[in-house]
């Protein structure tokens, strides 16, 4: 759905099927306001993201974007300098996200942009739109989805992970921990985060942020962990030779 000022939002589908969806034209038996006409979404119970005022469109999709992820890149590997970027009169720092999607080789054209949020927001965004914005790393509630060609609404603060339906790039590894509650999170955990399946006899690769790679069983896979203390996220398997401890991580995908 659209709003007169541009902002624009896609309800999940499992919103739609479990929530009330109100067009309303009156509040508490008053017109709205003429800032809020001609109607004002309200899902009761939801973010308040998806409460719609001036209404200047509504589009009924047949099925909301899901990830399924194939590919899971992390941020904090990227190697990207990022670029000054003044928010509320505080200077941060952002990455470019078009520079970043091209950085991980991310087939995004024509494509939605999905994120997910620490609080359980899920959201869709065009991706044009996304073209457009940045990732805020520094200050508070990074790393977050940020631009001045959006309004303020369509902000996504502290971002678990964001990407398209097949490829998706894991946040800032301090908001994970927050996210996961641990430092230490089985890869089975993560990989259900994305829906990303891990089948044991499909082979998968992981990739450090050196180009150094191994390739692992999705078997041995299943074993592994997630480890976000001191230095970039890496990958810990107990059980296998020590060339699968990979510091660094930048990749975790299906191998083709």
């Amino acid at each position: 759905m659209k709003a007169r000022d541009g902002y624009a939002v896609q309800i999940p589908e499992e919103v739609v099927r479990s929530r009330d969806i109100i067009l309303a034209y009156q509040i508490n038996g008053k017109p709205l306001p003429e800032s809020d006409t001609p109607v004002r979404i309200v899902v009761p119970g939801e973010f308040a993201m998806y409460w719609v005022k001036a209404v200047s469109s509504l589009e009924l999709k047949k099925d909301s974007a899901k990830v399924a992820a194939v590919r899971m890149l992390f941020m904090d590997s990227s190697g990207l300098e990022p670029v000054d970027y003044s928010f509320d009169d505080e200077g941060d720092k952002a990455l470019v996200l078009k520079e970043l999607l091209d950085k991980f080789a991310i087939e995004y054209e024509g494509k939605p942009f999905l994120v997910k949020a620490r609080d359980g927001l899920k959201k869709t965004e065009e991706m044009e739109t996304a073209k457009k914005a940045y990732i805020k790393i520094t200050g508070e509630n990074a790393p977050e989805f940020i631009s001045p060609d959006i309004s303020y609404g369509m902000y996504v603060k502290n971002l678990v992970w964001f990407g398209t339906d097949k490829e998706v790039i894991m946040g800032l590894k301090q908001n994970l921990a927050a996210y996961f509650k641990s430092e230490t999170i089985p890869l089975e955990t993560v990989f259900k985060e994305v829906n990303m399946e891990i089948m044991d006899d499909k082979n998968y690769v992981i990739k450090d942020a050196d180009g150094y790679s191994v390739d692992i069983k999705g078997k041995d896979l299943k074993q592994g962990e997630l480890l976000l203390g001191d230095g970039g996220p890496r990958v810990s398997f107990k059980q296998l030779p020590k060339k699968y401890n990979i510091k660094n991580l930048m990749e975790i995908s299906l191998k083709k």
